[in-house]
């Protein structure tokens, strides 16, 4: 069902293609927002059980480990170890987000497409 969704949507023009992809990034911000919401209500004690989570689950286990770097016998422990994660962790998102978008954003920023960009 979806494979035959995403294969109609293609085979549609450009400008209708824009439109639902616009669509669909709406709705989706929105569906983020909302989980933002719902998740800070459960997490404040807006849940079943009225019970104020907080953080306490950030002590066992720690919510930072040691960091080990796998190919390497690198050890980070201590305060640093916080700072670490954080960046490992928003390297590799931002590498997995990133590459779809680039050939959009450079696109318009040709000052002749049909020069720059031969067709195969």
């Amino acid at each position: 069902m979806l494979l035959v969704l995403i294969t109609s949507i293609n085979i549609l023009g450009v400008r209708f293609f824009g439109e639902i992809e616009f669509w669909f990034s709406v709705v989706k911000v929105c569906i983020c927002l909302g989980l933002i919401c719902m998740l800070l209500v459960i997490v404040l004690g807006g849940g079943p059980t009225k019970d104020r989570l907080g953080f306490r689950f950030w002590n066992n286990p720690e919510a930072f480990r040691e960091y080990q770097e796998p190919s390497t016998d690198l050890i980070i422990e201590g305060d640093l170890v916080h700072s670490v994660s954080f960046v490992s962790v928003l390297v590799t998102s931002m590498f997995a987000n990133s590459g779809c978008e680039l050939v959009g954003i450079t696109f318009p920023e040709c000052a002749a497409q049909e020069v720059q960009v031969p067709r195969p």
